[in-house]
């Protein structure tokens, strides 16, 4: 995980849409969307959040699933819900990744706690990337993906759970909140099917097929079978090693690009209306900073989620400019100075 500002901060002259989708937190987001405007890039707030799925039949049996989340302009609807899930995932990671060390102290590799901190960054839970990294710095490995190989991987001998909320749970709660869920990676998973079929029958709306290597056809199948949007991302952590994909690598078809934005913009469309309509109703500071989490709210934040490619376009273009008009009514006293909500 790098800061937002360190991965944007590169040749992205191809990129005009990115997603922020860090590991179990939002915190870089704002900080993200800030930087994007300086490279005419749209940021698409989202998180990768780290799940388990476990069949209701093998209970023993557990298996790490990450599920994406993608928002809107203005995050989640209903954020203390998801933070509160946020944070007791990252509070599981520093337990998870003592284990892990403990665990490769065993093998006869130890590695400072401290060392593994300041691979994550400050106030960044360390993860099994950091562990694995610290592993080369060593030189107990040669690189990330061999120290993933032998010792990290699912069920590896350095492995070690954490503190992660069930899959099809994680799921409900995205819906909940006015995002899009997706299943990532698919093809790292042991029983894709089971599990597949599962989060479909939790709300599940797309799942990752491409990648920086080119469609995995049978993923593509399995989507076309459970009605799943097709989606694709380089899984670019800003680590710019020889293994690392390069920002905005995957080609995403126009049409599967439409088939997201069409489903997207419905889900946003409803979230950031509930979220208008509270803060119209009660316009109180903490209805505004769930509007104003991630930037200013105006007439373009409107327009990003506006209903042009709704079904019902003109009852919805109706219902915005009734609460556009509700809220221009709206003054709040910030710093001292009366402004309107809609001031851009």
């Amino acid at each position: 995980m790098r800061k937002p500002k360190t991965k944007l901060c590169l040749p992205v002259e191809q990129v005009k849409v990115l997603a922020l989708t860090d590991h179990d937190t939002m915190a870089g987001v704002s900080e993200a969307m800030e930087a994007a405007r300086k490279f005419n890039i749209k940021v698409i707030p989202g998180v990768e959040i780290s799940t388990v799925y476990s069949a209701r039949e093998e209970t023993e049996i557990e298996e790490p699933v990450h599920i994406l989340a993608y928002y809107g302009s203005c995050g989640p609807a209903r954020y203390e819900e998801l933070d509160r899930v946020l944070v007791a995932i990252r509070e599981g990671r520093y337990l998870r990744a003592r284990e892990m060390l403990i665990k490769l102290s065993e093998l006869k590799m130890p590695l400072e706690w401290e060392h593994v901190v300041k691979i994550a960054g400050n106030g960044v839970a360390p993860g099994r990337l950091h562990v694995a990294q610290a592993l080369v710095e060593a030189g107990y490995v040669e690189n990330l993906k061999q120290a993933f190989s032998r010792y990290l991987y699912d069920g590896g001998p350095a492995y070690a759970k954490g503190n992660e909320p069930f899959a099809e749970v994680v799921v409900q709660l995205i819906c909940r909140t006015g995002g899009v869920a997706a299943l990532a990676h698919p093809w790292a998973l042991k029983n894709p099917l089971t599990i597949i079929k599962s989060l479909k029958a939790a709300g599940l709306h797309a799942i990752e097929v491409y990648r920086s290597d080119g469609k995995l056809a049978g993923f593509s199948d399995l989507a076309d079978t459970y009605g799943l949007v097709k989606l694709g991302g380089s899984d670019y952590h800003g680590r710019r090693g020889d293994d690392e994909p390069d920002l905005g690598c995957v080609d995403l078809p126009v049409f599967d690009v439409y088939d997201f934005l069409k489903l997207a913009r419905s889900i946003w469309y409803d979230a950031m209306k509930g979220m208008l309509l509270n803060f119209a109703e009660k316009p109180v500071h903490v209805n505004i900073d769930e509007l104003l989490r991630f930037g200013k709210l105006n007439d373009d934040t409107i327009s990003e989620c506006s209903p042009s490619l709704l079904d019902n376009e003109e009852n919805a273009a109706a219902e915005f400019e009734a609460i556009r008009l509700k809220l221009s009514h709206i003054m709040l006293n910030i710093s001292g100075l009366q402004m309107s909500v809609m001031s851009g």
